[in-house]
């Protein structure tokens, strides 16, 4: 074991490559986000252009955290555009979709870096790397929360039904009674 550090070079390696994965997906996805919300058109662009240029600002600065800990484990972090792309799961955007396509294409890419971090996490736990459990987690909590959030922009208010009385009742799944006319 290398005296500087408490985790072996080997699981240093290993956690050092998932965070560069997360780095590398997270910048992709950075790179989407701020090319649609230069691009956003239609009668969703105040609410979505806004939404998206606070998260590619959000992305942008968890560049740092996600390199540093790189770096803290003592090994060198993604630095070209061609590295990120090879190690991200996530495809480049062609083109400028509509804004409801914008939405939903973000939101799948948030759920494919939350769905990563809960892979590499177990990883992480079983080499007791504590310091980079926390940054993945949260970068875990910051991709699920913009999930949510264009998964929001993007539904469609219903026609019928009720608001819901109190948060808690809204986050109460209820089954429609059979011959309701409110739609799940």
């Amino acid at each position: 074991m290398d005296r500087h550090y408490a985790i072996p070079l080997a699981d240093r390696r290993v956690a050092a490559a998932g965070v560069a994965k997360v780095l590398a997906s997270t910048a992709v996805v950075w790179m989407k986000t701020q090319g649609f919300s230069w691009n956003i058109e239609g009668r969703e662009s105040i609410a979505l252009g806004g939404l998206l240029s606070a998260q590619a600002n959000e992305l942008r600065r968890s560049f740092v955290p996600l390199s540093a800990r790189i770096r803290a484990l003592g090994l060198f972090a993604p630095a070209g555009f061609a590295d990120l792309i090879a190690l991200s799961p996530i495809a480049e955007e062609r083109g400028v979709p509509v804004a409801r396509e914008m939405a939903r294409c973000l939101e799948a890419d948030h759920a494919t870096v939350t769905g990563l971090i809960r892979c590499i996490r177990p990883a992480l736990e079983d080499i007791e790397d504590n310091a980079t459990c926390l940054v993945l987690d949260r970068r875990l909590y910051a991709h699920e929360r913009a999930a949510a959030a264009l998964a929001a922009i993007r539904r469609e208010c219903p026609l019928q039904g009720m608001l819901a009385a109190s948060v808690r009742e809204a986050l109460v799944l209820v089954e429609p009674s059979e011959g309701s006319d409110v739609a799940p």
